[in-house]
């Protein structure tokens, strides 16, 4: 009786939940690496698949099963060397498409991503970031809480307090997901020798970064998970 009530529940899983769901590395989260100049690396799966063993994340439990490369699908199109994400409408320099179904998960890159090697280390960090916290079910239990509409509930990530700051503002809204993934561009930034942070986050923040994420333990529960992913 306990198997067939898991079949069921698994039924009912797999027809309420969607089939895929996709995470962005964009075009903001690479404004850091525009200056680095090195050459370019062959825009392939076989690159992808021998950084993946070279930088020996294939022990670190990402999950990660499938890479393409400058090979968009379903909601992506081409932007010249980018991806363009038709439903989030921003350039994409990838994604990690997640199987809710089978619990795997494949990344797909576009050719802006493999501008260069530090590049292209710096794009599979994040996704595989991702990858890895996708396949944590303790993880993904500190990201998502439930909440219901119209008698319908639904999951929504969690968010990171905002921080009043001096000028008067508020901080930007910051999930607790992509605030541990920029923990650990923050150290592949100080690791590779370059300056600054993804995106809205710079090393000028630093202050407010070590008052306002480090103590939090929702966030250092997930960067602790993922920070082994910085080599």
């Amino acid at each position: 009786m306990a198997g067939i009530g898991y079949g069921i529940s698994k039924v009912i899983m797999m027809l309420t939940t969607s089939h895929y769901t996709y995470h962005n590395i964009t075009e903001e989260d690479l404004k850091t690496l525009e200056s680095d100049n090195s050459s370019e690396v062959d825009a392939s799966p076989r690159t992808m698949w021998k950084t993946f063993y070279d930088k020996g994340w294939n022990e670190d439990g990402t999950g990660a099963r499938n890479f393409y490369a400058d090979n968009p699908t379903k909601r992506y199109i081409r932007d010249g060397d980018w991806y363009y994400d038709t439903v989030d409408k921003v350039r994409s320099a990838g994604y990690t498409r997640f199987n809710n179904w089978n619990n795997t998960t494949s990344i797909n890159l576009a050719k802006t991503a493999f501008a260069s090697r530090l590049r292209l280390e710096y794009v599979m960090t994040h996704e595989l970031a991702h990858s890895t916290i996708f396949m944590n079910a303790t993880l993904k239990g500190f990201l998502l809480y439930k909440v219901e509409r119209n008698g319908k509930a639904s999951f929504e990530p969690e968010m990171l307090k905002q921080l009043y700051l001096s000028d008067g503002t508020y901080a930007p809204k910051i999930s607790i997901e992509h605030g541990a993934i920029w923990g650990i561009e923050r150290d592949f930034m100080k690791k590779f020798g370059s300056s600054g942070l993804s995106g809205i986050i710079h090393d000028s923040w630093g202050a407010y970064w070590d008052t306002y994420f480090a103590p939090q333990k929702q966030y250092n529960h997930v960067y602790e998970a993922i920070k082994k992913l910085v080599k």
